[in-house]
């Protein structure tokens, strides 16, 4: 009963919300939900809590992005909306980011061709160290996905919290990273996934050093400012997350 209060609550905030000034018009707020998935799959039976909680199903998923669809969604990638919030480009009125950390080889087993099939676009964040490892993305996989449309973000290169990390290794994790995607894919990353959603002062300056226009944290939230190009914030998605609940959810401007 909570979930379907809070839905029919933030439906009518939303109602009101959307006929709020646009990109150009407000910089200062920009609304854009950015989705945070990480596994597109079943989880194993032998799952712990935090790995379920992770998993959201193909079947579940593909009911997500019909819905968005529904309510007059339109995905666009974190690049563009980074690009939007530096130049103070109008977005479409119902913008929405899909956002998928890690690389993991679902991501383009499962995740790809659903959105392939809708005409939708993602922005997936992967791991240099890991990639052609057992249940990662290879690399032909990530050119794949990132010629047609979706983006390939850079998620470090090997998934260390970047949170008080010594400053000697920071420029492996962002900049070493962002030329590994480049040399081997041939296009330089825009945005950047902080790994765990840590960061500090230092790993924000690394991020933007090392040429990201942005970064995404796991901080819950839905409005952007350009101000805050290094600490994006993210609605996360669970593998309980109902289409009504995953409404509602976007439907917020926090």
């Amino acid at each position: 009963m909570l979930w379907r209060r809070q839905f029919l609550q933030g439906s009518a905030l939303a109602a009101v919300a959307l006929t709020l000034p646009t990109v150009a018009q407000a910089q200062a707020a920009v609304y854009c939900p950015i989705l945070m998935y990480h596994y597109i799959a079943e989880p194993p039976a032998d799952a712990d809590r935090t790995l379920r909680d992770l998993c959201v199903t193909p079947q579940l998923f593909d009911e997500h992005l019909a819905r968005l669809q529904a309510d007059g969604f339109a995905t666009i990638t974190a690049q563009t909306l980074a690009e939007a919030l530096l130049s103070s480009t109008a977005l479409p009125p119902k913008p929405v980011v899909l956002s998928f950390d890690d690389g993991h080889d679902n991501a383009y087993g499962a995740a790809f061709p659903l959105l392939m099939a809708r005409g939708m676009v993602g922005s997936f964040y992967i791991i240099t160290g890991a990639m052609e490892a057992p249940r990662y993305l290879t690399w032909g996989q990530a050119a794949e996905m990132w010629n047609v449309g979706m983006e390939i973000g850079n998620h470090s290169a090997s998934h260390a919290s970047l949170r008080g990390l010594k400053p000697e290794r920071l420029p492996a994790e962002t900049q070493g990273a962002a030329d590994t995607i480049e040399a081997v894919l041939g296009r330089r990353p825009v945005t950047y996934c902080y790994p765990f959603g840590h960061f500090d002062d230092a790993a924000r300056r690394a991020v933007r050093k090392s040429g990201h226009l942005a970064a995404l944290t796991t901080q819950d939230g839905t409005l952007h400012r350009a101000s805050d190009l290094y600490r994006l914030r993210r609605v996360r998605v669970r593998h309980t997350t109902t289409p009504d609940q995953l409404a509602w959810a976007v439907s917020r401007w926090v």
